[in-house]
């Protein structure tokens, strides 16, 4: 029964094991049970938002966040658009947050994406909505990308232009196309 999202919320009440608990998350975001990473990637949001840990406890933060890029970075289908979608608003409210390190794991992701989340893409086991769905939530990643690095004044990788350019695609899907707004 999915209980992680609850104990974030209530750490402070329980006198929680805030070291037990993320260790708990990464089990839970390691695991094959889609349930169990869900209610582990909300519990992340909600540590991203809860005021003690984000600015305490950088550390275990920094390590539920490579945990949750790496899942981007390899692809993991399950709990992938979650992830991509927690990564994207994690990353609007508070990009401090994510080091280069990170920045490079969501990049790599990203690059593969490209290809995998193609529609005509074969290798990957997911329909076609699923792939427009991992599509769409990778433009919307891809964007929030772009608007950091620009407003860094930073060289854009080129995966994101990649990206941008998929989305300006006539041929891209509606969903997809929509994802990236006129910055």
């Amino acid at each position: 029964m999915p209980n992680l999202k609850c104990k974030v919320n209530f750490i402070n009440t329980i006198n929680g094991d805030i070291e037990k608990l993320c260790e708990e998350i990464i089990n839970s975001i390691t695991s094959k049970s889609h349930i169990r990473i869900i209610d582990a990637l909300n519990a992340v949001a909600d540590l991203t938002t809860f005021e003690g840990l984000y600015k305490t406890n950088t550390k275990k933060l920094e390590e539920l966040l490579d945990v949750l890029t790496q899942l981007i970075k390899w692809r993991r289908v399950e709990g992938l658009v979650s992830s991509l979608n927690l990564t994207t608003t994690t990353l609007k409210e508070h990009p401090a947050l994510f080091s280069e390190k990170l920045f490079k794991n969501i990049i790599t992701g990203l690059h593969y994406l490209i290809k995998e989340s193609h529609p005509i893409y074969t290798n990957i086991k997911a329909d076609i909505n699923e792939r427009i769905s991992i599509r769409k939530s990778t433009a919307n990643l891809a964007f929030q990308l772009y608007k950091i690095y620009s407003d860094r004044s930073e060289k854009i990788p080129q995966t994101i232009i990649e990206w941008k350019n998929i989305c300006s695609d006539n041929n891209e899907f509606a969903e997809v196309k929509n994802s990236w707004k006129d910055y």
